[in-house]
């Protein structure tokens, strides 16, 4: 994480990554976070991504999240991705991945973030992966979040695909939210 030509370009607010008691406790492994070329070029603002005591506290294994040519190009603002007392594990999948990754917006959305998020696993899938996943906005809503969200297993699946999957505008509504959502496997 970092400036260079494989390296973080845009700017980091006010967000805690690996941060002491409120920040990392796992493994981050065969990942990249905001790496130059294929990296981040935007804007990562108010957000806590593995933050400890609120965070993640499993295991990272390669993912790339938000990594350039093939990653996150838009904005993400206001949300904790994966933070908390009940964060999860995900295992080989992208989110936000450029090319075939994330190219519009993420806000005021939280997604598996912690006593409300994310309290499953997450094997071989990719949300929101570009060419064949997420193009449009996400906005004020909540995926795969915790009391009320995602609490069993997705594998080997794709949510929100491209080519065959989301394009559009969601916008306030909860995408696999619990109670009355995905709950299985």
């Amino acid at each position: 994480i970092g400036p260079g030509e494989h390296g973080f370009r845009g700017t980091w607010v006010q967000g805690n990554i690996g941060s002491g008691e409120h920040g990392f406790r796992g493994t981050w492994v065969q990942g990249n976070i905001g790496s130059g070329e294929h990296g981040f070029r935007a804007t990562w603002v108010q957000g806590n991504m593995g933050s400890g005591e609120h965070g993640f506290r499993e295991t990272w294994v390669q993912g790339n999240m938000g990594s350039g040519e093939h990653g996150f190009r838009g904005t993400e603002a206001q949300g904790n991705m994966g933070s908390g007392e009940h964060g999860g594990t995900w295992v080989q999948g992208n989110i936000g991945s450029g090319e075939h990754g994330f190219r519009g917006t993420e806000a005021q959305g939280n997604m598996g973030s912690g006593e409300h998020g994310f309290r499953g696993t997450w094997v071989q899938g990719n949300m929101g992966s570009g060419e064949h996943g997420f193009r449009g906005t996400e906005a004020q809503g909540n995926m795969g979040s915790g009391e009320h969200g995602f609490r069993g297993t997705e594998a080997q699946g794709n949510m929100g695909s491209g080519e065959h999957g989301f394009r559009g505008t969601e916008a306030q509504g909860n995408m696999g939210s619990g109670e009355h959502r995905l709950r299985g496997t």
